[in-house]
């Protein structure tokens, strides 16, 4: 526990202890000894998003004005993969024109993970804020708004955040709040210099990052080579025929769609038997209501493609209700299939019930999450999900996936290489977030002169 005093007159409002910790005097004194320093107020234009009733989940629409939330600002970069971004009508923003955020405005959250910010780029034409996110447009032309992003991001800006924070058991920074972060005023040419510095190094996390995604996308074409089966030509028809003896109940058309159709085709012709999912796994439904220790998994936690687990900022304790898994298991998507968010587990934890928890008795386990994780899986169930808001898949679907089943050997020789492809890649990842971790500290070191 740390003890500090303070006087009366050093009292600025807050009434809560850690606000006065000396850590945060320490820099801010640092800053206004080497620079001018206004707030975040004083140099632009600050607003939030929408509260409540003003905006629910349900007014979200597939094509429209992209909705930026919290996970959809990362790095320093706005992040607009189909996994997180939402959108709202064109009418809803219109009517929302007060958290609209254009090219050039700075967008900070201010709720969870305190301090990530972005600049809105050029070729985002317009999109709209949750109330998680504030909004800034700049209005002082001594500030260059990619300096701003980048000074909030960095350790110095994020250290300021924390400290405004109101939150107790969540981050949280009132509006009002934001507008009182401290905002060095460089000179233009060493805000320049810092956002050359900058853009350098996150080119060269980028590269790092594309033959991580080169290295993934490779493995498809590895295991259907060794299966012997061939993606279909993609047909992305609206109009197709279907035969009355080639109708199994269902009258969703899309279930007929040649894609899927002819995927299914090629896995027969495999070079090995196929069996149905469910005689190869067992389905886990050990049911929990808190985490009693052990590390939670939702869809947020799996990255698309890859099935990398991410971690979350907070540990989630309770919950609903949660499936068990074990090292081991696979687990399957049941929501949004498209995102292709299957993972191999390499810890005992829980799950969101979101998941299928796949346990193989009868194959190899990285093989079957090799597989499931592929284009063939995608190419079936994409065209079998059911209902709007929330697209999922039927159990009955999943457990019927035609899954090749080679002689064990085969599997394993599968298996190896798939973990050397994956392990470079996870590699090539973390070169990628220690060179923007290099890119945070040469900014602090331009910005305090370390």
């Amino acid at each position: 526990m740390e003890c500090f005093r303070i006087f009366y007159n050093e009292i600025t409002g807050r009434l809560d202890a850690p606000y006065y910790q000396n850590e945060y005097s320490i820099l801010e004194n640092n800053l206004k000894s080497k620079y001018e320093t206004k707030t975040l107020g004083e140099i632009g234009d600050v607003f939030d998003g929408p509260f409540g009733s003003d905006l629910k989940n349900d007014e979200y629409v597939d094509v429209g004005v992209p909705l930026l939330r919290v996970q959809n600002i990362k790095n320093g970069e706005i992040i607009l993969d189909p996994d997180c971004v939402v959108h709202i009508s064109e009418d809803k923003h219109n009517k929302l024109k007060r958290s609209e955020v254009i090219p050039g405005d700075v967008v900070i959250t201010k709720t969870g993970w305190l301090g990530n910010a972005a600049i809105i780029p050029h070729d985002l034409e317009k999109a709209n804020i949750r109330a998680d996110l504030a909004g800034v447009r700049i209005t002082d032309n001594d500030i260059i708004p990619q300096f701003l992003a980048i000074y909030i991001d960095s350790s110095i800006g994020k250290k300021l955040c924390s400290r405004l924070n109101s939150g107790s058991t969540r981050g949280r920074i009132i509006i009002e709040n934001m507008r009182k972060l401290l905002i060095p005023k460089l000179d233009k040419k060493k805000q320049e210099e810092i956002i050359l510095r900058f853009h350098k190094l996150q080119e060269t996390k980028k590269q790092n990052e594309n033959k991580a995604k080169i290295l993934f996308n490779s493995i498809d074409d590895f295991i259907l080579s060794k299966l012997g089966i061939e993606l279909p030509d993609n047909c992305e028809k609206m109009c197709y025929p279907v035969y009355f003896d080639e109708l199994d109940g269902r009258i969703y058309p899309s279930v007929y769609h040649p894609k899927r159709i002819n995927t299914i085709h090629n896995i027969k012709l495999s070079k090995f038997p196929t069996r149905p999912l469910k005689n190869i796994v067992d389905f886990k439904k050990d049911i929990v209501n808190e985490a009693q220790g052990r590390i939670y998994v939702g869809l947020e936690n799996i990255e698309s493609n890859t099935g990398i687990f991410l971690p979350s900022n907070e540990e989630k304790e309770s919950f609903g209700s949660a499936f068990l898994f074990e090292k081991g298991d696979v687990l399957f998507p049941k929501l949004r299939p498209y995102l292709n968010k299957v993972h191999f587990a390499r810890f005992d934890g829980v799950c969101s019930t979101e998941f299928h928890v796949l346990r193989a008795k009868d194959c190899d386990s990285f093989y079957l999450f090799s597989f499931l994780r592929s284009n063939v899986i995608v190419n079936q169930t994409s065209f079998l999900m059911t209902g709007n808001t929330l697209p999922r898949l039927q159990t009955a679907d999943v457990e019927n996936l035609l899954i090749p089943v080679p002689p064990p050997e085969i599997q394993s020789e599968i298996s190896t290489e798939v973990m050397i492809r994956i392990e470079k890649a996870e590699l090539l990842k973390q070169e990628a977030e220690k060179t923007l971790e290099k890119a945070k500290t040469d900014v602090k070191e331009m910005i305090m002169g370390d």
